[in-house]
């Protein structure tokens, strides 16, 4: 239960924002990132956030002592000092997105994100969801002995294509933790699997007349012209669609099985054994899991799904 309650926290630590003192960018209206369904508008959103972190990175630089160079060289590494929740500083600014989705009290699968707003009230709080984009603006003003001090902080992160950001909710905890969710697509989004670690992924659709993706014949991983990705992966005949999971870990889509064998020895009796494997192969860009398509087909995981890519 205690590993379970670490692995637990930890997740939410990792997935904990900060926020970043404004610029005249901020708040600028949705144009600014482009016509929506264009394909330059989810690029200028992850640039946009991009920036962001740079602003940051740089605030710490000037936080952090220069007698603390370990401290930078973790924050670098993409790690989080334990008194600073940073969020979603790893290899990628998606990188968030691993721990984004939760399942809800209802059991339906839910993306909740967490921002660290100690200090300011409900009301110095604006949350705006709309179009692939989630920002959080904090406003509030501090006065003492006659004088006024005026703190607006902002962020903006991207939300995935199957998050209902009609539906996004938020409430501030009294401890300033501002926890903002929205329920995902269900009818858009296969069954909902998970692995070691807790590792969320979907299940691949058992092969049917009517199958929305098809073979190459090309094992391993293809980038389809139009910049998707195809994954084609063979697997022994006794795993169905029920044994298999397909996920994201580490910029690599994983593939994985696991499902017992019974064989009979004598005449009343039976031994069994696990057979299991688990394949991962890179990928150029992220990759949302719940972007996925997967289908089994003739022994074969297909997967193809889009990636995830900021404006060059």
């Amino acid at each position: 239960m205690d590993k379970m309650w670490s692995h637990e926290w930890h997740q939410v630590w990792r997935n904990m924002f900060s926020l970043v003192p404004k610029d005249k960018s901020d708040m600028e209206p949705s144009s600014t990132f482009g016509v929506f369904g264009s394909t330059e508008y989810v690029p200028s959103i992850l640039s946009h956030m991009e920036h962001q972190m740079q602003v940051l990175r740089q605030n710490m630089e000037q936080l952090i002592p220069n007698y603390r160079p370990e401290l930078m060289e973790k924050f670098g590494r993409g790690y989080s000092d334990e008194m600073i929740p940073f969020g979603g500083l790893g290899n990628t600014q998606l990188d968030y997105l691993k721990d984004a989705y939760e399942p809800g009290d209802d059991g339906h699968l839910r993306f909740k994100l967490r921002f660290d707003l100690r200090g300011y009230s409900p009301e110095d709080v604006h949350v705006e969801a709309d179009k692939n984009r989630l920002t959080v603006h904090a406003k509030r003003t501090d006065k003492k002995d006659g004088t006024s001090r005026m703190c607006e902080y902002c962020r903006t992160v991207y939300l995935p294509d199957k998050v209902d950001d009609e539906k996004c909710t938020a409430h501030l905890s009294k401890d300033g933790i501002l926890s903002v969710e929205a329920p995902v697509k269900q009818a858009e989004v296969a069954p909902i699997k998970y692995g070691r670690d807790h590792q969320m992924g979907i299940q691949p659709k058992p092969s049917t007349e009517n199958s929305t993706i098809k073979p190459i014949g090309k094992t391993g991983l293809t980038i389809l012209e139009d910049g998707r990705i195809h994954l084609e992966v063979p697997v022994d005949a006794g795993f169905k669609s029920e044994d298999l999971q397909v996920g994201v870990a580490n910029n690599c889509v994983v593939v994985s099985g696991k499902h017992k064998v019974e064989e009979d020895i004598g005449a009343k009796e039976k031994t069994w054994h696990v057979n299991e494997f688990r394949r991962s192969y890179p990928v150029p860009h992220f990759v949302d899991p719940l972007s996925l398509t997967a289908e089994l087909i003739d022994h074969t995981v297909i997967v193809e799904g889009p990636t995830v890519t900021k404006s060059p």
